[in-house]
């Protein structure tokens, strides 16, 4: 998954196609893998469309994880226009265009970790590349 900044829903890739010539499994393999709703524990299917209320959560470098349960997650097909899936990181909540009239209204990721003092703010960050380098500092300035 790649974080979206812009949106407050996550989208998971639950079936991909649109490969030509390549196997079933390289498919899968290109798109990142796909999410397997029927083998997690934790997931309510909502209706027929793919969406459904998942346990999700976020960890750190240090290996703790915070999670809460019943979080949107929308499955949907992979294929020429949508190559992975999405991490809803917009702390917004869910409108019409992100998931249907069905679930507006629902909190995001993000909203319902702060609703739940598990972070300590709606503000985020992102470090892209090997956070786990110590990066040289600077001396203090005079």
């Amino acid at each position: 998954m790649l974080p979206s900044t812009t949106s407050s829903v996550t989208r998971a890739l639950t079936k991909v196609s649109g490969c030509g010539n390549w196997t079933a499994a390289a498919c899968v393999d290109w798109h990142g893998g796909v999410v397997d709703t029927g083998k997690s524990d934790t997931w309510r299917a909502l209706g027929e469309g793919g969406e459904g209320l998942e346990r999700m959560g976020l960890g750190g470098l240090d290996g703790g994880v915070v999670g809460v349960d019943g979080v949107v997650v929308l499955g949907v097909e992979g294929g020429e226009s949508m190559s992975m899936g999405a991490l809803g990181l917009s702390p917004r909540g869910m409108n019409g265009s992100d998931s249907g009239l069905r679930l507006m209204g629902q909190s995001s990721l993000i909203q319902r970790l702060s609703d739940e003092e598990l972070i300590p703010s709606l503000s985020w960050g992102y470090t892209a590349g090997a956070g786990y380098c110590k990066s040289p500092s600077l001396p203090p300035t005079q």
